[in-house]
């Protein structure tokens, strides 16, 4: 079950699903069966966390990636999607601190790409545009096709006021996704306050995005 899981969750995730929210919610029942059979089955509370986050229960979400921490502290994924969760409530100083601390537990892993957006996301958030840019940068070089590390690298960018740098990184956006609008393309992340959205989007228009 937690592989289906794992599968459901990415084909949404990579926009390879015509119902995200569907396939979220398949995601969500194939881990919840994997509790089911076996409540300590670390994995399996992680994919439901990871599930339930996209699906904006945040607040569940994160007892479910810490109940898979309390499980497996080891488990580093579920560190991955609490610091995420955590970006999404706006606790951005302690996603930056859940997901440095993953990153020990697999320094040559190469599935990092799948979480170090969340530190990058926490720098955007809090002012450091700098340190954003970079992070973002890196997820791109390492996953061309991981929206959010081109989400972040835009913005950024623009916030930093390099122009022709942002202009490339927002035509590339374009390029891979020519009919999303920009609203949809900053309200991808579940953000649970609407204030967090606008400051992406500010920086997507800075880079240059006129719909």
């Amino acid at each position: 079950y937690s592989s289906m899981a794992s599968t459901k969750f990415w084909a949404a995730q990579m926009g390879w699903a015509q119902d995200p929210q569907a396939i979220l919610e398949a995601a969500r029942e194939f881990a919840r069966k994997a509790i089911t059979l076996d409540d300590e089955d670390a994995r399996g509370h992680f994919h439901v966390a990871q599930a339930l986050l996209w699906l904006r229960r945040h607040d569940d979400a994160i007892a479910q990636a810490r109940r898979a921490i309390a499980l497996n502290p080891s488990l580093v994924q579920a560190h991955a999607v609490l610091g995420y969760a955590l970006d999404c409530i706006g606790e951005f100083e302690e996603a930056l601190s859940t997901v440095t601390n993953s990153l020990r537990l697999r320094p040559y892993d190469q599935t990092i790409v799948r979480c170090i957006p969340a530190i990058s996301i926490a720098h955007y958030q809090l002012g450091a545009y700098d340190a954003a840019h970079e992070v973002a940068q890196r997820v791109v070089g390492m996953n061309k096709n991981y929206w959010m590390g081109h989400q972040m690298l835009a913005a950024s960018l623009g916030q930093l006021g390099r122009t022709q740098e942002a202009a490339a990184a927002l035509a590339e956006i374009l390029r891979r996704e020519p009919k999303v609008s920009r609203a949809a393309y900053s309200g991808r992340f579940p953000f649970r306050d609407p204030s967090h959205v606008e400051r992406v989007e500010e920086g997507l228009i800075k880079a240059g995005w006129r719909d």
